[in-house]
């Protein structure tokens, strides 16, 4: 018995030394396994290969939505001819200007959203589709100038014909870093992409002033009324600006401003829909500083950052520094869900605010939300003549929202004086944004007010000097030199 399990025991150990030295002579066949590091770089490329093609994914569904267009304005230029005998004669003529800009097509009707600024005055609108060369017709639906918004619309040139609408996606979930990707035409090269992040999600933070999305996608004259999309290939902005500095020169460079594309989505619906005016409370707010993590305080909230004068937030009692928890009972966690609730409300409609004020709970508030376009309406500027024969004028809160001026930033001009020394050199809409007295003078006093140009103007007049001014969304250069009266 013992010698017949030994037999076994040795053909089992017979047949395993034979499937080893087997599965040796076939691994001896095969390629050796790749070190962990190959593996580990080839994972990487294969990653970065996924993600590249997912950005030319999202750029391929989006462009049959972009279009390009193109205005002409009309203007008048004076001429001034000599003639013999009677001297310098004065004739007004009326030029053409064109312009380029950029859009995205919303609706399978052919409604198309951009800037206001990229069509505004035009007295003639063409738009390129994607994928043809002939320009079309396009009319103004509508705008909404305080948001700086534009509705088109194109016509079917055949029954049944087919528009691409760019889908929304939801601004409000956007994070800064998350990758972005601008279309349009900047410097009338069509349907450019660029991509990049963004950097900040809520740039001027208020239900009056818009609250950007800064982005470092390249953005460039063109490229106003583009879409912004994610990944998804989802329109979730509209370019619309460079930032421009607090003393009106170029900062940031590469940086520009998007709307949102919910509050694009909103204005357009608006449009389409005119029983839906556009609510207002007159509060700019601001996310719970980050701090309060190292307090293990709870940072779900926003903070009141300024309350307008007249305003129905005002008129309830909010006031700055105000910590906002809740609205209607629902929390706000963020700037992003305090202004999706206040964008759900009707005018006339009552909003309850729960707050902390002074680190306290305070009582619940009740404010009623107004109808910004009925505000804007009654807001008045008085005129004021200055020396130089300048009329001029505060700036308008809607103007401030169009130009990304900051409060108390600028004044308008309204009428240069025939007689003017400045007749020449400024324009009705110029606004003079600083005074200096050298060309390249590090110090330039801003001008916030018609007090401060007239001071600044008296001081320099026997000298000249020179004015720091912005003129169709843009900066004039080199300054204005403006001779002694």
């Amino acid at each position: 018995m013992q010698q017949s399990l030994s037999r076994v025991a040795l053909t089992f150990l017979a047949f395993g030394m034979s499937a080893a030295l087997v599965w040796v002579v076939v691994r001896a066949g095969q390629p050796a396994p790749p070190p962990a590091a190959a593996q580990q770089a080839a994972a990487q490329k294969d990653a970065a290969q996924a993600l590249s093609e997912s950005f030319a994914d999202a750029v391929e569904r989006a462009l049959p939505s972009v279009v390009s267009i193109h205005v002409e304005r009309e203007r008048t230029v004076n001429e001034t001819i000599v003639r013999g005998g009677v001297g310098q004669v004065v004739t007004p003529r009326t030029v053409r200007e064109p312009g380029i800009g950029s859009g995205v097509v919303i609706s399978p009707e052919g409604h198309i959203a951009t800037n206001w600024h990229v069509v505004e005055d035009a007295v003639e609108i063409e738009i390129t589709l994607h994928a043809q060369d002939e320009p079309r017709r396009a009319v103004l639906v509508d705008r909404d100038e305080d948001l700086d918004v534009a509705l088109l619309r194109l016509e079917p040139v055949q029954p049944g014909e087919v528009f691409y609408p760019l889908p929304f996606g939801d601004s409000d979930t956007l994070r800064p870093g998350n990758c972005v990707i601008a279309l349009g035409s900047p410097l009338n090269m069509r349907e450019t992409a660029t991509l990049g992040i963004i950097s900040n999600r809520s740039r001027s933070v208020s239900d009056t002033f818009t609250s950007f999305l800064q982005t470092d996608c390249v953005i460039n004259p063109g490229n106003s009324g583009g879409p912004l999309i994610n990944l998804k290939g989802e329109l979730i902005g509209i370019n619309t600006r460079l930032i421009i500095g607090p003393e009106d020169t170029p900062v940031g460079q590469g940086y520009g401003l998007a709307l949102p594309g919910n509050e694009v989505q909103d204005a357009c619906d608006r449009i389409l829909n005119k029983g839906k005016p556009r609510g207002y409370l007159g509060v700019s707010v601001d996310n719970y500083p980050t701090d309060s993590y190292q307090r293990m305080e709870k940072p779900d909230s926003v903070v009141v950052l300024g309350v307008e004068a007249g305003s129905p937030a005002a008129a309830a009692g909010l006031k700055k520094d105000d910590i906002v928890r809740a609205l209607d009972g629902q929390p706000v966690r963020n700037v992003a869900e305090f202004f999706r609730r206040l964008r759900n409300k009707q005018i006339g409609e009552n909003v309850v605010i729960t707050l902390l004020r002074e680190g306290r709970a305070a009582p619940e508030i009740t404010a009623t939300i107004g109808d910004l376009k009925t505000i804007i309406a009654l807001e008045e500027m008085p005129l004021t003549v200055i020396p130089g024969g300048l009329t001029v004028r505060e700036i308008r809160r809607v103007e401030r929202r169009r130009f990304h001026l900051r409060e108390g930033m600028g004044l308008y001009i309204e009428d240069v004086s025939p007689r003017s020394p400045f007749h020449e050199i400024l324009k009705r809409g110029d606004i003079i944004l600083g005074i200096a007295e050298q060309l390249n003078t590090p110090r330039v006093i801003t001008v916030d007010g018609t007090e401060t140009l007239r001071i600044h103007l008296e001081r320099l007049e026997p000298f000249g000097g020179y004015l720091h001014v912005f003129r169709d969304r843009a900066l004039v250069q080199p300054p204005v030199r403006f001779e002694p009266f």
